[in-house]
C-alpha cells in the first residue's frame, strides 16, 4: 500500500481531501483541441472518448497522479465515474488552481451537457485498482513490469 499525504506539493491548488471541491472543465485531449500539446504524463493525444482529466498543478502533483484513477462526483446531478489522469492543467500558465479538466466521455458520464462550460463538482483519489498497461504508459524501469497493483490513498 502507498500512502500519500493529502496536501498539495505547491501552493497552485487548494489542499487535497478525500472529496476535494472543484470546478470541472471541458477540454480536447485531440491533436488541434483546446487541451494544446500531449499529454504530460505520456506524451501522446488521446480520443475525446476516454474517461481521461488534467488536473490543476498542485493536484498534479508534479506527474505523482499520472495514470491513476480519480472519482469525480457531479454536484448537480449527483453521478459519479472514475477517470484517469493524464495531463496537468498548468496553474502557472492561466489554469485556475481548482480545475479538473476533463474530457467529453467524463461529462456525458455524468450527465452533463459541455456547453454549459464550467460546472462544480468534488474529486478523489478512486480506491479500485489503477492498472494501466499498454501504448500510452510511462516506461518501466528495467526489471519491473505494469501489472496490476493496489494503491491506497490515506486521507488526513
Amino acid at each position: 500500500m502507498i500512502e500519500t499525504k493529502s496536501t498539495s506539493p505547491d501552493r497552485c491548488a487548494p489542499p487535497c481531501s478525500c472529496s476535494t471541491p472543484a470546478v470541472m472543465t471541458v477540454n480536447g485531449f485531440r491533436s488541434g483541441e483546446s487541451g494544446g500539446g500531449p499529454a504530460a504524463c505520456d506524451g501522446h493525444f488521446h480520443s475525446d472518448g476516454e474517461l481521461i482529466v488534467a488536473l490543476s498543478t498542485g493536484w498534479f502533483a508534479g506527474g505523482h497522479r499520472c495514470h491513476r484513477a480519480v472519482r469525480i462526483t457531479s454536484a448537480r446531478t449527483g453521478r459519479s465515474v472514475e477517470a484517469r489522469v493524464v495531463d496537468e492543467c498548468d496553474s502557472r500558465r492561466g489554469c485556475r488552481g481548482n480545475i479538473v479538466d476533463s474530457s467529453p466521455a467524463v461529462w456525458r458520464a455524468l450527465g452533463l451537457d459541455t456547453g454549459v462550460g464550467e460546472v462544480p463538482v468534488t474529486w478523489s483519489a478512486s480506491r479500485r485498482l489503477n492498472a494501466f498497461t499498454g501504448a500510452g504508459r510511462p516506461a518501466a524501469r528495467q526489471g519491473t513490469s505494469w501489472k496490476w497493483r493496489r494503491v491506497q490513498f490515506v486521507c488526513y
